[in-house]
């Protein structure tokens, strides 16, 4: 009996609705450039490096033209949809530990959440080392410096039920706890990544290489 080799190859696909709206300069949103593409490893909880991108539009016949191509950067980013890879990543290199919020059902960043950033001390309880709420982006930058964030027991506490009651619903969960070890193999940058809901959230997080403190690259 033959036996033949079957090679499988999954793409994967968005297709959206494009609208014209004026560009905003502030905030993690590159004013730049209209359209920008994040992609995440989730076994290896990093950057996708170097992943083949293609924009398609559709024509008034129905058809599907190419439109751009590109790769994503060592930060899993491209901003530049054109047939030149974009060199640069909008990654923030002035702060160690960032928050990023997306509300799954209304499928928008979830903003003004109240955040808070614990560490655990060496009698075991946990002390507050900053507060803030996330930005109109649903990110938060600034709870953590490069001196304060050093080895330790992390916990942050994302307080989504004073979210959702905002928006006239009742959440099952009082708030969102991640708790991760930082720093304890080099010191490295964080972003913790949040997707929540009333009923249920999920987190994951995209975690640099080892750096020497001070340095930006």
């Amino acid at each position: 009996m033959a036996f033949h080799s079957v090679l499988l190859v999954f793409l994967a696909g968005l297709v959206f609705l494009s609208e014209a709206a004026p560009l905003v300069s502030h905030g993690s949103v590159d004013s730049k450039c209209p359209l920008m593409v994040k992609v995440l490893d989730a076994v290896r909880g990093s950057p996708a490096a170097h992943v083949a991108v293609k924009v398609f539009k559709k024509a008034a016949d129905g058809n599907w033209q190419d439109f751009a191509t590109g790769k994503t950067t060592e930060f899993g980013e491209i901003h530049e949809l054109t047939t030149d890879e974009y060199a640069d990543g909008s990654h923030d290199s002035k702060h160690p530990l960032i928050v990023k919020i997306l509300d799954a059902v209304r499928g928008s960043p979830a903003s003004s959440v109240p955040i808070k950033l614990y560490k655990k001390a060496d009698d075991g309880t946990w002390q507050l080392l900053n507060s803030g709420k996330t930005n109109e982006y649903g990110e938060i930058h600034e709870l953590a410096t490069e001196k304060q964030f050093v080895t330790g027991l992390y916990k942050i506490e994302f307080d989504t039920a004073t979210y959702w009651k905002g928006l006239g619903l009742n959440p099952f969960h009082e708030h969102a706890d991640v708790v991760f070890t930082a720093n304890d193999s080099g010191h490295r940058h964080y972003t913790i990544a949040a997707l929540i809901s009333p009923f249920s959230y999920s987190t994951t997080a995209v975690v640099s290489e080892p750096k020497e403190l001070g340095t930006t690259t």
